[in-house]
């Protein structure tokens, strides 16, 4: 018998315990181990495996005897998270009562082929509106006995067993687009569509919510009249399942003549589309606010410069202007001030001004009001017989043509450090600049700093990440100003973690199998190593008695030749 030596079973052990927590396969899973399902009302049962190896094919049965079966797809290729799933449609044929297992079977193949098994029980019931008696057939597989008729009882007899409902993330892409606009209305409009004048513009924006898995989209509108213009301020993101993203559009009416126009919102997935949605814009006339007066106001704005006022789109989200208003009339009057834009009204209010009084306002305008690029804010100071205006030219810039970022990652096992540091260039600061992460688990802790980065300078935003999932993630780095994106940076992939403590998560997230394996080979080791010590003491103690022996025999040799016969000591 070959015998090993404690330091040999010890790394055999080690040897064991390694290969455990490095082999994983596959599983197989089910949203539901029980079904109730009618002639008329067909069960849907999803399908996924996951810990399988990327870019492997795999292929889906299931042995459904006389139940209709089938998938919406039967053969796919492993994503490289590991997993992949389909739906299983399944039906029954009109009038059986009783239960059914339907076996569902998945098989991994790469260079090799793997298979796994689930069993579906499936309730089997009449539906209520058959005339189940008109049936001759028995099905035994399906009842012991005649084929049921509910008369005019119920059949919501059998009550489902299930046991347990699985969460799984869904492999399809499906999102909802609805607008969060509201329309602009005027001369007694009425309000059906959103509205603009003619030769004018407007911003309609759009709340994309993702209902499907999570991944990478694209924006596409379509314009089904030249005369307008729809042009979208973002044509790609990044959304997780469940999360949103708002997407605002600018409308140019450029030479539309009035009438009602249309145009459609897409998104796209890798080029097809997943989702869209149809709107409507109603052309006006043009309005330019007038009025009989022949009088002329003195309202000015002395804090704007000549080229008129340039603002960043994360910069704020309400523009404040400074302006005066000079009453020049012998009494105290009311002055009706309003702003437009594009020929919608964005700001109105009342001044009451003392006689020979110059009032000095702030004119608020919402940021949303304002398309990127040049606008031109009309504003107008009325009491009866009076009148004063003024244009003002407000540049509305991307906040992202101005914000550059470098980035460092550190890792430290499972805690993730990213610094970027981001330059400003642009003429104004960009407040509130932090980061998050997109394409990484939602259970991923992701906290960030919050900075303001002056105008022309920089400064570093650190983001931190914890880990605890045992895979490797290629995240993508998001800042954003007063929640803006101003950068987007694809990073390195993170790797897995190393160390205990990413053993600890390597265990954690492979199979039940492979740490039971990794519990009862450790114990083995732990077993033999103690009983190798137990044998070696043994030995060495039995080695001591049986020289002790000898040399007492020796020594009474000794004694005897010598003619003493007293009795050696044992010592």
């Amino acid at each position: 018998m070959v015998k090993l030596s404690r330091s040999a079973v010890f790394a055999v052990g080690i040897a064991l315990i390694a290969f455990a927590a490095l082999s994983s396969a596959f599983s197989l899973h089910t949203s539901v181990n029980s079904e109730i399902i009618t002639a008329c009302s067909d069960g849907t049962v999803h399908v996924w495996v996951t810990d399988a190896t990327p870019g492997e094919n795999i292929y889906f049965s299931a042995n459904s005897n006389i139940i209709g079966a089938s998938f919406d797809a039967s053969e796919l290729t492993i994503a490289n998270t590991g997993s992949k799933g389909t739906d299983l449609h399944l039906s029954v044929p009109a009038c059986f009562i009783g239960s059914k297992n339907v076996d569902v079977t998945a098989q991994v193949c790469g260079t090799t082929c793997e298979t796994k098994t689930a069993t579906v029980n499936l309730l089997l019931r009449p539906c209520d509106s058959f005339a189940c008696s008109e049936y001759s057939f028995i099905g035994q597989d399906y009842a012991s006995g005649q084929a049921a008729s509910c008369g005019e009882t119920s059949c919501n007899r059998v009550l489902s067993n299930i046991n347990y409902r699985s969460y799984y993330e869904p492999t399809t892409y499906s999102v909802s687009i609805k607008r969060t606009t509201p329309n602009y209305c005027f001369d007694g409009r009425r309000c059906d569509y959103h509205q603009a004048n003619s030769a004018g513009r407007a911003i309609a924006t759009y709340q994309i919510t993702n209902k499907g898995a999570a991944g990478s989209f694209t924006l596409g509108v379509e314009s089904r009249n030249t005369e307008v213009g729809v042009i979208p301020t973002k044509t790609y993101f990044d959304l997780d399942r469940n999360n949103d993203v708002l997407v605002p559009l600018n409308i140019d009416t450029g030479s539309a003549v009035p009438g009602v126009y249309s145009y459609e919102v897409t998104v796209f997935k890798d080029g097809r589309p997943i989702g869209s949605i149809t709107d409507r814009i109603e052309v006006t006339d043009a309005v330019t606010p007038t009025t009989t007066a022949s009088n002329e106001l003195a309202l000015v704005f002395p804090q704007l410069p000549a080229s008129g006022l340039n603002v960043l789109d994360c910069q704020t989200n309400t523009i404040t202007l400074g302006a005066q208003l000079e009453n020049t009339l012998s009494a105290t009057t009311d002055f009706a001030v309003d702003a437009f834009v594009s020929g919608h009204q964005v700001s109105s209010r009342v001044l009451r001004v003392p006689s020979g009084v110059v009032a000095e306002f702030g004119l608020e305008v919402n940021r949303a009001d304002l398309a990127n690029g040049q606008n031109y804010l009309f504003v107008r100071a009325t009491t009866p017989g009076w009148q004063g205006n003024g244009t003002i030219p407000i540049f509305v810039g991307s906040c992202d043509s101005h914000a550059a970022a470098t980035t460092a990652i550190t890792q430290n096992d499972h805690i993730i450090t990213i610094i970027a540091t981001v330059a400003n260039d642009g003429p104004v600061a960009l407040p509130n600049v932090s980061g998050r992460l997109e394409s990484i688990p939602t259970s991923w802790k992701v906290s960030s700093d919050i900075v303001t980065v002056p105008a022309g300078g920089e400064r570093n935003v650190t983001i931190t990440a914890v880990s605890d999932t045992n895979e490797e993630i290629a995240p993508t780095l998001v800042l954003e100003s007063n929640g803006i994106e101003i950068a987007r940076q694809k990073l390195d992939t993170v790797n897995k973690p190393q160390g205990i403590t990413g053993l600890f998560f390597a265990a954690a997230s492979e199979n039940a199998f492979a740490i039971v394996i990794i519990i009862v080979v450790a114990f083995l080791v732990f077993a033999l190593y103690s009983r190798s010590s137990k044998e070696d003491n043994t030995k060495k103690q039995d080695a001591e008695y049986r020289e002790k022996i000898r040399r007492i025999r020796q020594e009474i040799l000794k004694r005897e030749a010598a003619g003493d016969s007293a009795t050696p000591s044992m010592s």
